[in-house]
């Protein structure tokens, strides 16, 4: 009888043992999980359901905000005004043309998570627009809620990746298409940039594109990840597609787009420009495109849907790797 009860005992011990170590591996993988967790920052962002949502545009203000709802300091000529934060009350933000009698050339500005500024409009005259919030309590910045934004055309440099802007009319006087948040649906020109930015439009949710005629580049990762772009039309005068350093990437996992041409000025497509475009079916190469200096390995890699006289072409140009 002693025997069995020990037998017993024995298997009870046993048994909140398995219990203790499967609870004790529960917690660690949740505290895994919570330590993998998102706190905001912008590579964040992206991965995250917020694209999904329906934004909603706010709307845009129409009287310049009071001087003192902003933080200046001089610009680097000694010429204009910067401003560097926000002082001020949510919803609308007009920044205006002046503050204490000098131009505002540049807004480079933080603005508080709990500010509540849901719109935004720069003055004309200023050439360089950025705008983020202030840390979190881990030190990361989070998405503001801008959901309307109006540039002047004499903005030069743009970075609007931390807001949730759908869509975006680039000025006139832009160098290049800036950092764009993924919210973005739609993209306009008002003028004609040289090239787009590396990363611009990454992961953005725009259907179709079209560039505009004098567009002379696009680098690398412009358009990488974006899931529903289906359609692209490039200006005769794009002379390279990625950079020639490093993986260009440009419209790498780009798995809706259909339909896209190559320029006749083309001489550069970079290594995994294409990558993993897996229902490209319609590249339209004109005539007079007899061969292009450098196309890259990995260009057309994942491009298995190109109809066989499309892959026969590409070989003609140069292309040496497989779809």
């Amino acid at each position: 009888m002693f025997k069995n009860k020990s037998k017993m005992l024995l298997v009870a011990i046993f048994c909140m043992v398995a219990v203790c170590t499967s609870f004790l591996a529960c917690s660690k993988n949740e505290g895994n999980a919570n330590a993998g967790t998102s706190t905001g920052t912008e590579s964040s962002f992206s991965s995250s359901n917020t694209s999904k949502k329906k934004v909603k545009k706010a709307k845009l203000p129409t009287k310049p905000n009071a001087e003192e709802d902003f933080i200046v300091t001089l610009t680097n000529d000694n010429e204009g005004a910067q401003v560097t934060g926000y002082l001020g009350n949510g919803g609308g933000v007009y920044i205006p043309a002046t503050i204490q009698g000098l131009p505002v050339k540049r807004v480079d500005m933080e603005i508080p998570r709990t500010a509540g500024v849901t719109s935004l409009v720069v003055s004309d005259g200023c050439e360089y627009v950025r705008v983020f919030s202030d840390k979190d309590e881990y030190g990361e910045r989070t998405i503001l809620e801008i959901t309307n934004i109006s540039l002047p055309d004499t903005v030069e440099t743009y970075n609007l990746r931390n807001t949730m802007i759908t869509e975006f009319e680039v000025p006139a006087n832009a160098k290049r298409v800036g950092r764009l948040p993924i919210t973005l649906e739609k993209i306009t020109f008002r003028g004609v940039p040289e090239g787009i930015y590396e990363g611009a439009l990454e992961g953005t949710q725009i259907t179709n594109i079209e560039l505009p005629e004098g567009m002379k580049y696009i680098e690398n990762e412009a358009f990488i990840n974006c899931e529903m772009l289906t359609s692209v039309i490039l200006p005769n005068t794009i002379t390279r597609i990625g950079e020639y350093k490093g993986d260009a990437n440009v419209f790498a996992n780009c798995i809706a787009l259909k339909s896209i041409n190559l320029p006749v000025s083309l001489e550069l497509i970079g290594v995994g420009s294409f990558m993993n475009c897996t229902n490209l079916k319609e590249l339209v190469i004109p005539e007079s495109l007899t061969s292009i200096r450098n196309i890259y390995i990995k260009a057309f890699k994942g491009c298995s849907n190109l109809p066989l006289a499309t892959q026969a072409k590409l070989k003609q140009l140069g292309y040496r790797d497989t779809f």
